[in-house]
């Protein structure tokens, strides 16, 4: 059974625990995705050590414009810039053609709901904004970010409040517990669930942006 990634338009929610494995999943995936043609923008509100190692990384204040230039680049907000961080949400909106990473959907805003997160998630795909968005606990965040997905990578979950709060929209065998930094992967689409294997290590990841940064600039990236 062939297993389909999210296209350049479409959502993507990777949801798991702590130590569960989302964080290096949800960078490989952005390391699949098109920063090579559009920008691509990490929302980093938990300074992660993964993220600072992506090659080619370009740092922008919260207050800053979207970027338009191809590449990688992240903003890394504090829990009280809530009002430059829409400011940037709409922004992208406007803006249109820009990949958004966000590594804590409920930050944004109060518990993951705010009115421009909200028309990303509704309005991104016909504006081609596709989206990988990151949760610890979907029983609280804004129902939009569940529903509006296109595609669910679900790790290990240690409340099953969360995983009923899941289990309503991917149709998955989520009740079946797998083995370490294996995930559920839903296709709404297909209504098709597979289970992903872990993805290659963080050096392999690494490397690959690396490579791809390379041929991108035509330069040595360290």
């Amino acid at each position: 059974m062939s297993v389909r990634l999210p296209d350049d338009t479409q959502r993507c929610a990777v949801i798991g625990s702590t130590g569960s494995g989302k964080t290096t999943f949800a960078v490989w995936l952005l390391s699949k995705r098109d920063f090579h043609v559009r920008p691509w923008v990490i929302v980093d509100f938990k300074r992660d050590k993964l993220i600072a190692r992506i090659p080619g990384l370009v740092e922008l204040d919260v207050s800053a414009k979207p970027p338009t230039r191809p590449g990688l680049y992240v903003i890394r907000p504090l829990p009280d810039d809530q009002d430059q961080l829409e400011a940037f949400l709409q922004a992208c909106w406007w803006q249109e053609d820009i990949g958004i990473y966000i590594d804590e959907g409920l930050m944004i805003g109060k518990n993951g709901r705010s009115r421009w997160m909200r028309a990303l998630l509704t309005q991104g795909r016909s504006k081609h904004i596709p989206m990988i968005i990151l949760m610890q606990r979907p029983l609280w965040i804004d129902r939009f970010t569940l529903s509006e997905a296109d595609f669910f990578a679900v790790f290990r979950l240690n409340d099953w409040r969360d995983v009923d709060a899941v289990s309503g929209l991917c149709n998955a065998p989520l009740n079946q517990r797998l083995d370490a930094f294996h995930c559920h992967w839903y296709d709404v689409g297909r209504d098709r669930a597979s289970v992903f294997k872990p993805v290659p290590s963080d050096a392999t990841i690494l490397a690959t942006f690396r490579s791809r940064i390379q041929r991108m600039k035509r330069v040595k990236v360290t």
